[in-house]
């Protein structure tokens, strides 16, 4: 089986994270999307973030409606901090040996790629399907490395949690609800 992994922090999921996955899973690249909320990514360990249990609640009402193809993982959860891309893509392949794992990102983050932690196991052993970012000039890429095309949507979770209110509509109609029912990113 191939699982397309959408690794994020997702604080909150939006619109344009929904977009992408439906686009890597429409176009058969792969037969599920796993959404892996990551307790604190490394690369933002010095910034604020809602409980990993409200992000990975906003993410299970996002993905129980986009159908059979895609799931909530929690993985990271257990795995000794920091929490690095390469050991949980270890984990995974341990877990589930049979499966063919590749990586959903940003095209911001792949441009870093090469700063992550074990960055040459990811870039020799893994699809990379990457999604344009406002700003985001990929020059060279890797190979195994797929860009799409038109699956960016010009929003980002920092922008929403500035202004909940105007960025509303970029938002899950149930996430929308969740954020106001428990006061979320409400300054």
């Amino acid at each position: 089986m191939k699982i397309g992994l959408y690794f994020g922090t997702f604080d909150p999921i939006h619109i344009g994270h929904a977009t992408v996955a439906n686009q890597v899973y429409s176009d058969q690249k792969v037969d599920e999307v796993w959404f892996v909320v990551t307790p604190r990514s490394p690369e933002k360990n010095d910034c604020f973030l809602t409980s990993k249990e409200d992000r990975f609640n906003m993410v299970n009402l996002v993905v129980s409606e986009m159908g059979a193809g895609f799931k909530v993982t929690d993985v990271e959860y257990a795995l000794p901090s920091p929490q690095y891309t390469a050991d949980t893509l270890i984990h995974l392949i341990n877990c589930y040996p049979n499966y063919s794992f590749s990586l959903i990102m940003g095209a911001d983050n792949y441009l870093k790629l090469h700063t992550w932690h074990r960055s040459s196991f990811i870039i020799k052993n893994f699809t990379k399907y990457v999604y344009m970012r406002q700003g985001a000039n990929i020059k060279k890429i890797h190979s195994d490395t797929i860009l799409l095309l038109g699956s960016a949507i010009d929003v980002s979770s920092t922008i929403i949690r500035k202004n909940v209110h105007e960025g509303g509509h970029y938002l899950h109609k149930g996430v929308l609800k969740y954020i106001v029912s428990k006061k979320l990113y409400i300054i």
